[in-house]
């Protein structure tokens, strides 16, 4: 186990930042309504923000995977107690989280859908003829708050460890 040093701590707090506020740029994307197709405007409008969204905002959801994943492993004592910790802090910080606000999203629409008459909204069958699968499948690996598959795919990811921890340990640096 290794402490993470003040000064590493404060280097990735201010890159998480970054990639924060890169991440609300990812999806601030406007070009759309700001001014018809076809005009100048649109043109240099749609080159500037297709730069920041597609070329420099995007390398912020691999660093918090990144941030994530090295976070996990500088603290981690490579033991079977030590992954145990870990996953089960995991599980508590991602796990349930995850599918709490995912079952709060299918009660509200449930709510919704109720109220409007039984119409579904946006092609979503109508969760009262939900099967199991169906709701096993809005869990993973369609949550119903589409904005947590981060959360999902980190989940997967820790869970995982323990085996990727092996199979890098067995292949050696590279």
């Amino acid at each position: 186990m290794t402490a993470i040093s003040p000064y590493l701590s404060r280097k990735i707090a201010i890159l998480s930042f970054v990639s924060i506020i890169l991440v609300v740029f990812i999806h601030a994307k406007t070009v759309d309504f700001i001014a018809p197709t076809g005009s100048h405007f649109y043109a240099v409008n749609f080159l500037i923000q297709n730069f920041i969204i597609e070329c420099i905002a995007r390398i912020a959801v691999p660093l918090f995977f990144a941030f994530s994943g090295f976070l996990f492993f500088a603290t981690l004592t490579p033991t079977p107690a030590g992954f145990k910790k870990k996953l089960s802090s995991r599980l508590r910080t991602l796990v349930v989280p995850y599918l709490l606000w995912n079952c709060m999203g299918l009660l509200l629409l449930l709510v919704l859908q109720s109220m409007h008459g039984n119409v579904s909204f946006s092609g979503e069958k109508l969760i009262r003829s939900y099967t199991i699968v169906d709701f096993l499948g809005r869990i993973y690996p369609h949550p119903v708050q589409f904005q947590f598959w981060f959360l999902l795919d980190l989940a997967v990811y820790f869970i995982a460890s323990p085996l990727l921890y092996v199979l890098l340990k067995l292949t050696g640096p590279v």
